[in-house]
């Protein structure tokens, strides 16, 4: 029933109420069946409806703080609505998760990693945002078309609307490159000949952390080989480019771009690595940003082998999901809605934004980005090539010594 509907109804009554003053057998009289009906109406128009919602949330810091309140703010404005929360960030969440799928008990929303989700359950227990849209047009309607391709670029259909995103770059040390009076990294020439020189200095020319992180470079590599049209070349061309990226890795890692010890260096050592001035650039995520970082520290897009790139390798890694238990509840449904509405508006995605840094889903970003380029793979693939990534450099590779650099660098770009 419509507010304006059950203000009218609760009038009607008060002003039933208000005649019968005065009247005697008013006060011993039953309700008139039309009563009873508008009094049955207005306990149907305030019942509770409660939503089960699961977030993957870790103790302790502003971005689950904020998102906590932002609940509360959705309670205190939809007071007919109940939302029964449950958060955690351990191996709890996901196992807790996976058993309430596995005995009907699955939540109606679920706030998580794409990763963490996807992983371990059916997409079809999901509903896809187009399926959604097609009862809720307005549902998530604040997001960019651009966010939610790159969020949804795991699957064919978008099953996540996105919340926080982040976009990886290529930072260095500006310092550095202007000492050595090098050009900065834009280009792939500039980047190889850095690398020279600083191995040549004894400065660690790219920090990176190859337990954690070697799909960085991977990626990158990539989207250095294949240039602007990435998407768009057939399935023998991309098999090419793997080959081609591959070798690229190779080649770094034989002029010694990284540090000695980067198979067991730490993400954490990786980055101190480079704040602390013992390397010259690292590829990172924009939540580097969220440091106080020093005026010297710049960022770029990984260059092209040919061309330049502008084109930042971007993700989402939390969002929302609606179960389809939920949505099918017919009961439920408008409210599981209006909740994530709620919680993805602008001044909710803004706030989150504020604590979190990061990408904006509601907002064009001045920067171009594009989703990682999986170029057919899976991502168990994904794994399976890093493994053998790493493997080649635990049994076969071998940095060149650096007279040998000297030679092919300068036979190779002319210096």
């Amino acid at each position: 029933m419509g507010k304006l509907k059950v203000l009218l109804v609760l009038m009607a009554l008060m002003i039933s109420g208000c005649d019968s003053i005065g009247d005697d057998s008013s006060t011993t009289s039953e309700l008139s069946p039309e009563e009873v009906i508008a009094s049955d109406q207005i306990e149907e128009a305030i019942e509770i409806i409660t939503i089960n919602v699961a977030s993957f949330l870790p103790d302790g810091t502003q971005f689950t703080q904020v998102f906590l309140d932002r609940v509360s703010d959705f309670e205190d404005e939809y007071s007919y609505i109940d939302v029964d929360h449950y958060y955690n960030a351990t191996q709890t969440y996901q196992v807790t998760i996976e058993a309430d799928f596995a005995t009907g008990n699955e939540p109606d929303v679920i706030f998580a990693p794409p990763s963490g989700v996807l992983d371990e359950v059916l997409l079809d227990e999901f509903v896809s945002i187009d399926v959604i849209r097609q009862q809720f047009p307005s549902f998530a309607g604040n997001i960019t078309t651009e966010s939610l391709d790159i969020a949804g670029a795991l699957t064919d259909e978008n099953y996540m609307v996105p919340v926080n995103g982040y976009y990886k770059a290529l930072y260095y040390n500006k310092n550095l490159f202007d000492a050595y009076s090098l050009g900065y990294p834009n280009t792939w020439e500039n980047l190889m000949v850095s690398v020279l020189v600083f191995r040549q200095n004894d400065i660690v020319p790219i920090s990176a952390s190859f337990t954690d992180t070697t799909y960085y470079w991977l990626e990158h590599l990539l989207l250095a080989v294949g240039g602007d049209d990435i998407y768009k070349h057939s399935r023998t061309e991309e098999r090419i480019m793997w080959s081609d990226g591959d070798e690229q890795f190779q080649r770094l890692y034989t002029l010694g771009a990284f540090s000695p010890n980067v198979v067991t260096e730490t993400y954490d050592e990786a980055i101190e690595e480079f704040l602390t001035e013992q390397s010259a650039m690292i590829i990172e995520g924009s939540w580097l940003q969220n440091e106080e970082l020093e005026n010297w520290v710049q960022m770029t897009t990984i260059p092209y082998l040919t061309g330049v790139n502008n084109q930042y390798i971007a993700g989402f890694d939390l969002g929302f999901f609606v179960t389809q238990a939920g949505f099918n509840n017919s009961k439920k449904q408008s409210a599981i809605i209006e909740f994530i509405n709620f919680m993805t508006s602008d001044d909710s995605l803004t706030q989150f934004t504020d604590v979190n840094g990061g990408v904006n889903p509601s907002e064009h970003m001045a920067q171009e980005l594009i989703s990682t380029p999986l170029l057919g793979k899976e991502t168990h693939e994904w794994n399976e090539i890093v493994n053998t990534m790493i493997d080649w450099i635990n049994t076969e590779a071998i940095v060149v010594e650096i007279e040998e650099v000297v030679e092919e660098t300068r036979v190779e770009v002319g210096g």
